[in-house]
């Protein structure tokens, strides 16, 4: 889950610091007032997005595994599933023009134990 090497874990340790950096817009969409929103949408939430969906379109580009490091999944894969997959509920197009990151979401969406998850468990707004 952590990676077998040296560089996959800090490869790993990359995308999750990368995904914390992109919670900002979180941070500050849930205390924005609504006029706000689509401000911070467009300015900052939309282009880290792009940027960073960038970065892990080449890595998945790379990995025929579909999986960001190894052949197997990660907690990293399964962090950045959840947080892509949490983003697209809030952000509809969130998405858009970045299928590999969406083939990447549905892959780890569909190991056995996280699909039964994701079917039974309690809806959340987060």
């Amino acid at each position: 889950m952590a990676g077998e090497k040296g560089l996959d874990m800090m490869t790993i340790r990359v995308f999750h610091d990368a995904v914390q950096y992109k919670l900002t817009y979180f941070n500050g969409r849930g205390r924005a007032e609504c006029a706000r929103q689509d401000n911070l949408k467009k300015d900052v939430l939309l282009p880290a997005r792009d940027k960073f969906f960038g970065f892990l379109t080449k890595f998945l580009k790379k990995n025929s595994s579909g999986f960001l490091v190894g052949d197997s999944v990660t907690w990293v894969d399964l962090l950045i599933a959840e947080h892509v997959s949490s983003m697209q509920s809030k952000v509809p197009e969130y998405l858009e023009g970045f299928p590999e990151v969406k083939a990447h979401m549905e892959k780890v969406h569909s190991i056995p134990k996280i699909k039964k998850w994701i079917e039974s468990r309690p809806a959340s707004d987060y």
